[in-house]
C-alpha cells in the first residue's frame, strides 16, 4: 500500500482553531502566519536568502505590427509562437489573425519575460508556411515579411547576391588542330633536352678569333655595353661612328628597349613569343651592321636567358658569323596517336612561351613508365613546365595510374576536348594562376584520384570526378557548368587537409562525403550537394575576401550537416533559393553573448529547413546550434527590422529580411528539373516543388500557448509546488482547429494535497463547483498524478474569458481550509507559495523541491535582477532542465 499523506477532517470553527499539518506541509499548528514568517520558512527550504525585490513575475505584455509582403491578393494567416515549433515538433501561440498581402496585422499579446525574440509563423491559402525569428524590442514587436526592398547597409554586392558562374572562350576544333601541326610523336630521342645536341656553322669568308660574342645553346637577348655610349667621348674623333651609333645604334636600342617592356606582359603569351624573336632579329641586325671591328667598340654581346651554355668566346671577321643550328631530331610540338607511355621531360623545362613545349593526345598516353632518376628512385612525376600546353582531342586519353603524378606550373594549361578523358587513381596538380586564355577546361570526362587546384582557375563543361578534390591559395576557383562528382572535398573527419576552394556551380556539385569550401556561389537552377559534412571558412587562403554563400534565385542546396564558421549565406532579392541541411554542427556563436559583427548572417531571401535540430551542442559550453542558426536569420532583417543583439547594440542592417525557416522539405519554391537528372551523374538539377509534409499539416493545427499555475496550500509548504497545477489557455476547437480567445480552457492537471480544495478565478468558483479530487472522480486525500498514487486523465472546464483578461495578471486561487483568505499567486515580499509559468511546464514529484527538480529556480529567486536568460527561463525544458526523474511525466 502507498504511503499518503496524513488526512485532516475539519469542521466549524475547528478550521480556525487547530493546528494540522496538510498537503506536503509539516507544520504544527492552524494559525496566522505573516509574510516574514512565510518567507523565513520557505528561505529555509530552499536554502537561499530570497531577494526582497523578487515579484515572481515571469510573464510580459507586448504589441505586434506585422506586416506582410507576399503574392498579390493572397490572405495570409499570421501566428505568433511561445516556442519554436521547428525545433519542438508542436506549436503554442500566443496570437495569430489574418492579413491580406501588403497590409499589417496589429495584435496585443503576453508572452515569457526570458524571450527576446518570437517564432512568427506566415501561412499561405496551401498551408505552406515559413517561420521568422522577430526580435522583441521594449515589448514591442514591429517587422515587415516578405519586403523586396534593396539591401541596406552593410549588404552585399549585386554580383554576390544574384551569382551568375562566368564562362569562358570554349576550345573550338581548330585550338585542338593547331597544336597538331609539326607536331611530332615523341621517341626517345626528342623527349630529352636535344637542344645541346646542335653543332656550330662555321663563319663564311673569314676566321675566327677571339672577342666580345658568346655563342651559347640557348636563344640569348641583346645587350649593350653603355661603357661606349657617346657622352663618355668615346666617338672623339670619330665622325663617321658617331653617325652610324645616331642614325644606327640608337634606334636600335630605343626599339630594344619598347620592346623589352612588351616582353614584361605575361598576360599576352603571343605578343610574348613574337617580341622574343623580334629581340634576336634585333640582335644579329646590330651585328650585321657593325662589322666585327665596331661590334667589339661598342661592347655588343648576347644576354642569356634563364641560364645559358658553356660556349667558346669569339668573334669574326667579315663573311657569316659562326652560330649554332638545332639537331634535327629536336621537337618543341609533341603528337600521342597511338600508345605511349613514358615521360617527355622536356615538358618539364620552365621556359618562356617562345620554347614550351605542346602535347597533342588522340591516342593514349599512360604514364605507367616513368623510368627512374639519378637517384634510382622510380620518377612518379610528369611535370609539365610554363606555357607548355596538354591537349586531349576526341578520342584521346591521358592515364594517370595511381601513385603518378602531373603537375601544372607557371601558365601552363589542361584542355579536354569533347570526346577525350583523363583516367586512373593518380593525381592532377595545378600550382600556378592561369591567365585569361590560359585556364584550365574540361568538355570530355575526368575521373582521377586526387584533383589539387592549387591557386588554378579551372573550367569544367563536361564530366569531372575524382576521389579527392584538394585547393589552396586565393585564386584556387573552379567553374563547373558540368557535372563535378567528388568522394571527398578535401577533408575527413580523421585528417586535416587545408581546401581554400572556391566553387561556382552553374550545374551539379556533387560531393559524397565531407567537404571544405572558403566561397561558394550558386547560379539560377543550379545544384550543391554534400552528403556529410559541409565546413565553410576552413582556412586563410591568403586573401583579404570574405567567405561567404551566394545562392540565386532556384539555386538548390542539400547538405548533410553545416560547420558555418563566420560564412555568410546570401539569397536573391527576388525570388528563392532553398537550404536544406540535416543538422548544425557550428555556428562560431553562443546564443546570448555579443552577436558577431563580422559575418555568418543568412540573409535575402533563402528558404532554410534544418533535419536535426538537436546537433552540434558544445561548440560553447552549454549552447545550441540550431538556436545560433534561427537568431543568424533573425539577425539578417533589412532596415524596417528590429535587429536584436544581447548587449543592447543594434547592428547595421543586413539585405533585406527574407531568410526564413521552414520544415523539411516545404519551402514554397519551385525549380524546376533537368532532363535525365541522376545524381552525381548527369543533369543540373533534381528540381525542388515543396510539399506541405504531414509534419507541416499537424503544424497547422497548433496549440494556444499555455500557461501553469503551481500551488503549495499550506502556509508552511516543502516547495514541492504540486498540490494543485492548473494549465490555462484560450479555447481550442479540435473540429475547426481555430483559437476563440473568448473563452478560457482550464485545466486541473494534479493535487498533492490530502486536504479538500476548490479552486477560484476571481470570485468564480471552477470546476462546476466540485472539490479537486471529486472533479477528478477520486476519493478525497488521494494524491493524484504527483509520481505516488495512480496516474489519471487531465480534467478540463471551459469558462467566458472575463474582461481585460491578464495571464500574469489573472487571480486564480484555492480555498484551503488551513490558510485564511485562500492561497493566490505570489507578490513581490513574499514566498513563492503560488507562481505563474508561461509555458506546458512539468511539476516536480511529490516530496520533491522545486530546487531538486529545477536547480536554477532558487538562483532567479535569490536575484530579480538577473538577466542571465537561464536562469531567468530556469522552467524551460534542455537536455539537463529538469532533472531527469524528479518532475512527472504522464504515464
Amino acid at each position: 500500500m502507498m504511503m499518503k499523506k496524513k488526512k485532516y477532517l475539519m469542521t466549524g470553527m475547528a478550521a480556525m482553531a487547530l493546528a494540522v499539518v496538510a498537503g506536503c506541509s509539516h507544520d504544527d499548528g492552524i494559525r496566522n502566519y505573516s509574510d516574514e514568517e512565510k518567507v523565513q520558512h520557505a528561505q529555509e527550504q530552499l536554502g537561499i536568502e530570497i531577494d526582497p525585490n523578487q515579484d515572481w513575475n515571469m510573464t510580459a505584455k507586448a504589441k505586434a505590427s506585422i506586416t506582410v509582403n507576399g503574392d498579390y491578393g493572397e490572405t495570409y494567416t499570421v501566428k505568433i509562437y511561445a516556442n519554436d515549433p521547428l525545433l519542438d515538433g508542436k506549436g503554442y501561440v500566443l496570437a495569430q489573425g489574418k492579413v491580406e498581402s501588403g497590409n499589417t496585422f496589429e495584435t496585443s499579446f503576453e508572452y515569457a519575460l526570458v524571450e527576446k525574440a518570437l517564432i512568427v509563423g506566415i501561412v499561405n491559402h496551401n498551408g505552406f508556411t515559413t517561420y521568422r525569428s522577430v526580435p522583441m524590442v521594449n515589448g514591442v514587436m514591429n517587422v515587415t515579411l516578405g519586403q523586396q526592398s534593396a539591401a541596406a547597409a552593410r549588404g552585399p554586392r549585386k554580383s554576390m547576391a544574384e551569382p551568375s558562374v562566368p564562362h569562358i572562350t570554349i576550345p573550338d576544333a581548330n585550338y585542338a588542330q593547331s597544336f597538331l601541326e609539326d607536331a611530332k610523336e615523341p621517341t626517345p630521342e626528342n623527349v630529352v633536352d636535344n637542344y645541346d645536341n646542335g653543332y656550330d656553322a662555321p663563319a663564311t669568308e673569314g676566321h675566327w678569333e677571339g672577342g666580345d660574342i658568346t655563342i651559347t645553346t640557348w636563344p640569348k637577348l641583346p645587350n649593350f655595353g653603355w661603357q661606349k655610349d657617346p657622352s663618355w667621348g668615346s666617338f672623339n674623333g670619330d665622325p663617321d661612328g658617331l653617325n652610324f651609333y645616331n642614325n644606327t645604334i640608337l634606334p636600335l636600342k630605343n626599339a630594344y628597349d619598347a620592346i623589352a617592356l612588351e616582353y614584361d606582359s605575361y598576360n599576352h603569351p603571343k605578343e610574348y613569343v613574337e617580341s622574343f624573336n623580334r629581340k634576336i632579329d634585333a640582335f644579329y641586325a646590330i651585328v650585321n651592321a657593325l662589322g666585327t671591328e665596331r661590334a667589339n667598340w661598342i661592347g655588343i654581346w648576347e644576354q642569356p636567358i634563364y641560364g645559358a651554355y658553356s660556349g667558346t668566346e669569339s668573334h669574326w671577321v667579315d663573311g657569316t658569323p659562326a652560330h649554332r643550328e638545332e639537331d634535327p631530331t629536336y621537337a618543341k610540338k609533341f603528337k600521342i596517336t597511338g600508345n605511349y607511355n613514358k615521360l617527355i621531360n622536356v615538358l618539364s623545362t620552365e621556359q618562356a612561351y617562345g620554347d614550351a613545349r605542346t602535347v597533342y593526345i588522340s591516342g593514349k598516353w599512360s604514364l605507367s613508365d616513368l623510368g627512374t632518376g639519378q637517384d634510382g628512385n622510380a620518377i612518379v612525376e610528369q611535370r609539365v613546365g610554363g606555357g607548355a600546353v596538354i591537349v586531349i582531342d576526341r578520342g584521346g586519353e591521358l592515364n594517370i595510374p595511381e601513385g603518378k603524378l602531373m603537375t601544372f606550373v607557371n601558365q601552363a594549361r589542361l584542355v579536354v576536348m569533347p570526346g577525350g578523358k583523363i583516367t586512373g587513381a593518380g593525381k592532377i596538380e595545378v600550382t600556378n594562376g592561369n591567365a585569361e586564355g590560359l585556364e584550365g577546361y574540361n568538355g570530355g570526362s575526368i575521373e582521377i584520384g586526387t584533383f589539387n587546384n592549387n591557386f588554378g582557375k579551372f573550367f569544367n563543361y563536361g564530366t569531372f570526378k575524382c576521389t579527392q578534390y584538394m585547393a589552396g591559395a586565393g585564386g584556387s576557383s573552379f567553374y563547373n557548368h558540368g557535372v563535378a562528382h567528388i568522394k571527398n572535398g578535401g577533408t575527413n573527419r580523421d585528417s586535416y587537409v587545408s581546401t581554400n576552394a572556391r566553387i561556382f556551380n552553374a550545374c551539379q556539385w556533387y560531393c559524397e562525403d565531407d567537404m571544405r569550401a572558403y566561397i561558394l556561389e550558386l547560379a539560377a537552377g543550379s545544384y550543391f550537394y554534400v552528403g556529410g559534412q559541409l565546413e565553410m571558412s576552413c582556412g586563410n587562403d591568403g586573401s583579404n575576401d570574405p567567405t561567404y554563400v551566394a545562392m540565386a534565385a532556384g539555386a538548390l542546396a542539400q547538405i548533410g550537416d553545416l560547420d558555418n564558421n563566420k560564412t555568410t549565406w546570401i539569397g536573391p532579392t527576388s525570388g528563392y533559393a532553398v537550404l536544406e541541411t540535416g543538422g548544425i554542427s557550428y555556428m562560431n556563436w553562443e546564443p546570448g553573448t555579443p552577436i558577431p559583427e563580422n559575418g555568418g548572417y543568412f540573409i535575402n531571401n533563402i528558404a532554410v529547413s534544418v533535419d536535426d535540430k538537436t546537433m552540434g551542442a558544445g561548440q560553447a559550453q552549454g549552447s545550441d546550434t540550431y538556436v545560433a542558426l534561427r537568431d543568424y536569420i533573425l539577425n539578417g532583417y533589412g532596415s524596417t527590422g528590429n535587429v536584436f543583439d544581447p548587449i543592447g547594440k543594434t547592428p547595421a542592417p543586413q539585405g533585406n529580411g527574407g531568410a526564413v525557416l521552414v520544415n523539411k522539405g516545404a519551402a514554397d519554391v519551385q525549380i524546376a528539373a533537368s532532363d535525365g537528372f541522376v545524381a552525381g551523374v548527369s543533369g543540373c538539377t533534381p528540381g525542388y516543388n515543396g510539399e506541405v509534409s504531414q509534419s507541416q499539416q499537424q503544424q497547422a493545427e497548433d496549440r494556444p500557448a499555455v500557461w501553469s499555475y503551481a500551488f503549495e496550500d499550506t502556509p508552511y509548504g516543502d516547495y514541492d509546488m504540486n498540490d494543485v497545477v492548473l494549465k490555462v489557455s484560450y479555447h481550442y476547437d479540435e473540429e475547426s482547429g481555430t483559437v476563440d480567445e473568448s473563452r478560457l480552457d482550464i485545466t486541473l492537471c494534479c493535487t498533492g494535497a490530502s486536504l479538500n480544495l476548490t479552486v477560484y478565478l476571481d470570485d468564480q468558483i471552477l470546476f462546476g463547483g466540485k472539490e479537486v479530487h471529486d472533479f477528478f472522480g477520486e476519493q478525497s486525500g488521494t494524491l493524484i498524478n504527483t509520481g505516488l498514487e495512480p496516474d489519471v486523465d487531465y480534467v478540463s472546464s471551459t469558462i467566458t474569458t472575463p474582461e481585460d483578461f491578464s495571464f500574469a495578471d489573472a487571480d486564480f486561487w484555492i480555498d484551503s481550509p488551513v490558510v485564511v483568505g485562500g492561497v493566490h499567486i505570489a507578490k513581490a515580499g513574499q514566498d513563492p507559495h503560488g507562481i505563474v509559468v508561461p509555458a506546458d511546464w512539468q511539476w516536480p514529484l511529490e516530496y520533491v523541491c522545486i530546487k531538486w527538480a529545477y536547480p536554477n529556480f532558487i538562483e532567479f529567486a535569490r536575484d530579480a535582477s538577473t538577466q542571465d536568460e537561464t536562469i531567468k527561463g530556469w522552467y524551460k525544458q534542455t537536455a539537463t532542465n529538469p532533472v531527469a526523474g524528479k518532475v512527472y511525466t504522464k504515464q
